[in-house]
């Protein structure tokens, strides 16, 4: 009985110290939390606007959100209805949810290590399918790692997204690429790179080249906020 009790006095001890921690850690993250909401109320609320406008360079307290429908999902300003047909619309449901279930799968299959590396594009669905769907086929496509739903809108089949992320026989690249750095020169799809920025003094340079040579042709050139961080983003923009 006397050996339990020695034991026991240190993990008394020891649990006396997890608390006095925990209460510790519970008043500073309450401390921070009323601190973050207090500066939360000082921020304004960005106004939704329905047109898009070029901002002046001048100091903005917040920068508007543009948006076409409200709440409820009813268009707020019928001007900007692009009056898409019910087989378009479908096709870009389809393909929003084709991309988010494919992420699924080979997100599943890289932690389990069937191939080496991926990365999924949960959440920026409908910023792919819609901008891609804005564009024609002959515009040209400059895009990071997390654009695969504009591949998948100009109709890259799923067994080519597989061939490359397994860099199997059938990759374009023969294996030489890391997954999930797509490429058609078919859809107008330029070979992803993995540096950061890299693909915005390129689309800048192609879209000075197709303003000579297909003046109707635009390009599209896709960044996230690490490569906005980069001195090729200012350079380019």
């Amino acid at each position: 009985m006397s050996h339990i009790v020695k034991l026991g006095r240190p993990y008394l001890q020891i649990r006396s110290l997890f608390k006095s921690k925990q209460t510790w850690i519970r008043s500073v993250f309450a401390a921070k939390s009323s601190d973050a909401a207090a500066r939360t109320t000082l921020i304004s609320p960005s106004n939704f606007v329905t047109k898009l406008e070029f901002l002046e360079p001048k100091l903005e307290k917040t920068i508007p959100v543009y948006r076409v429908f409200d709440n409820e999902g009813k268009i707020m300003d019928e001007s900007q209805d692009p009056k898409l047909s019910d087989e378009t619309l479908r096709k870009m449901y389809r393909d929003m949810k084709m991309l988010n279930i494919m992420d699924g799968i080979m997100y599943d299959a890289q932690r389990q290590g069937r191939i080496s590396f991926y990365m999924t594009n949960f959440g920026e669905e409908g910023s792919h399918v819609g901008s891609a769907a804005a564009l024609s086929d002959t515009d040209l496509v400059f895009a990071q790692y997390r654009e695969a739903g504009v591949l998948m809108w100009r109709g890259f089949r799923l067994d080519q997204f597989m061939d490359q992320c397994y860099a199997n026989i059938n990759d374009p690249a023969s294996g030489k690429q890391m997954p999930v750095h797509y490429g058609s020169k078919d859809l107008n799809f330029v070979t992803i790179s993995s540096p950061l920025a890299t693909q915005m003094p390129q689309a800048a340079g192609a879209a000075y080249a197709m303003k000579r040579t297909k003046p109707d042709s635009c390009v599209i050139c896709y960044f996230g906020d690490g490569a906005a961080s980069e001195g090729d983003a200012s350079c380019s923009i």
